[in-house]
């Protein structure tokens, strides 16, 4: 009877963790909260396109006349 007991507290935990997982999930969702990783991609991306943008003005560059 005991162990039976036992076994239903760690079901419990188990599916209080889920809950609390999907609900965290959901909530992250819903307000359009973004991780630490997709902000570093974005600045990734920014740096990347900010050296390519440098490089095109200098080639678009218009000669000197003389």
């Amino acid at each position: 009877m005991k162990l039976r007991g036992r076994d239903g507290g760690v079901v419990n935990k188990l599916g209080m963790r889920v809950l609390l997982f999907i609900s965290i999930l959901s909530f992250n969702l819903l307000t359009g909260a973004e991780s630490p990783v997709s902000e570093k991609e974005k600045r990734i991306s920014n740096v990347e396109y900010n050296r390519t943008l440098k490089y095109e003005t200098t080639f678009l560059r218009s000669r000197p006349l003389s």
